[in-house]
């Protein structure tokens, strides 16, 4: 079982308090690509998201789910939006057990920049499929009108 990590989550966002929710300035959301691990048939990657309310969780994705927001923003924004985002990383067709440490840690790495520059730009990350990716869940509907 292959795990890369990268540097702690607490060093990319010890600078980001809950103060930063008022200030439109703050991205909604920083995020690291923390680490990844090979569960057998696939690698998943630990995505660590910090909400600009100062709200942090984590969320486990298959490079496939890249794969899907890629194509979601492809399909519904304009090639200049799309064109600011760095190219992401190609499907390898090799076995994730064939896969090397540093394979997957430069994979990692282009995950992370793909990912950055997503969530810095505010027309797309609200888009349902970046919201998916990053595990952003909306709140319950209220019980009723009391």
């Amino acid at each position: 079982q292959t795990l890369v990590q990268a540097s702690p989550f607490a060093t990319l966002f010890s600078s980001v308090g809950s103060s930063a929710m008022g200030d439109a300035a703050t991205p909604i959301y920083k995020c690291q690509v923390q680490r990844c691990q090979d569960v057998g048939d696939h690698v998943e990657y630990c995505v660590a998201v910090l909400h600009r309310s100062g709200l942090r969780w984590q969320a486990w994705r298959r490079f496939s789910d890249f794969v899907h927001l890629h194509d979601e923003l492809l399909r519904d924004f304009s090639s200049e939006e799309i064109a600011r985002l760095p190219v992401p990383p190609r499907k390898s067709w090799l076995p994730s057990f064939t896969q090397s440490a540093e394979f997957l840690e430069q994979r990692q790495h282009e995950l992370q920049a793909y990912v950055a520059a997503v969530v810095g730009q505010p027309a797309l990350v609200r888009h349902v499929a970046v919201q998916e990716l990053l595990g952003v869940q909306p709140p319950d509907q209220p019980a009723g009108v009391r």
